[in-house]
């Protein structure tokens, strides 16, 4: 979590040295979770090939040990790339996999995480409202198994929804404590989206000095962490 708080130069180095630790003792598993690091901290930079490539090769080596788990969460993270590229039925497909595998396992957070992303592509699709239901339930499911982080992520996400239909009340109480839960957590990256999404709320609600505030803050921390696709 440190690492994917906006240290991308050190991720790759570490998950790196975990891919050729793994194949130095043919640990099958430990292989995929490393290609599985190296895929989402490349889809953080935006090299899209690059994140698809290593998260194909996550797929099959999960599917080659049996890790079920393992095997949802790469589906999870090529739906992100099928989204960011506009392909949200595939995506989808990605995702109604992965929340398949998270269901049969019993894993809540998996289940949460899905339905985290299933939420970003009805928002894509301009489908607010089923996003928030989405996102509703995915909130029940963490809360349910006291993932304080998991909480914080969803509550991100849902505020940003809630901005989309006008329920700005809501989702100021929302971004906010999201913001507060972050900073806490010393997570760069949720902080400066959390950030973004309450400037996205004062914009609409017409407080355009208090939304370039927002923003400026938020992008300062993604030219700080460097993520391209925040600034």
């Amino acid at each position: 979590r440190y690492l994917d708080g906006g240290h991308f130069d050190d991720a790759l180095a570490v998950h790196g040295h975990a891919l050729r630790a793994a194949e130095a003792t043919g640990d099958l598993t430990g292989q995929a979770r490393a290609l599985l690091n190296i895929g989402a901290t490349h889809l953080h930079l935006c090299r899209l090939a690059d994140a698809g490539a290593a998260l194909r090769d996550a797929l099959g080596r999960f599917e080659a040990a049996g890790d079920r788990a393992g095997h949802g969460h790469a589906l999870n993270t090529l739906a992100k790339i099928e989204r960011r590229m506009g392909n949200s039925e595939r995506a989808v497909e990605h995702l109604r996999r992965a929340l398949a595998v998270g269901r049969e396992s019993g894993d809540a957070t998996a289940q949460a995480r899905v339905l985290v992303d299933l939420a970003a592509v009805e928002v894509q699709r301009g489908r607010a409202g089923l996003a928030v239901d989405h996102l509703t339930a995915a909130l029940g499911l963490v809360r349910a198994a006291r993932h304080r982080f998991g909480e914080a992520a969803v509550l991100v996400n849902l505020g940003l929804a809630e901005v989309d239909l006008d329920r700005f009340d809501a989702a100021d109480g929302h971004l906010t404590a999201a913001l507060a839960a972050f900073r806490r957590f010393g997570n760069r990256q949720g902080e400066a989206w959390a950030l973004v999404d309450l400037g996205r709320l004062r914009l609409r609600r017409g407080e355009r000095a208090a939304a370039v505030d927002l923003f400026t803050a938020g992008l300062a921390i993604f030219r700080e962490t460097g993520d391209p696709e925040g600034q």
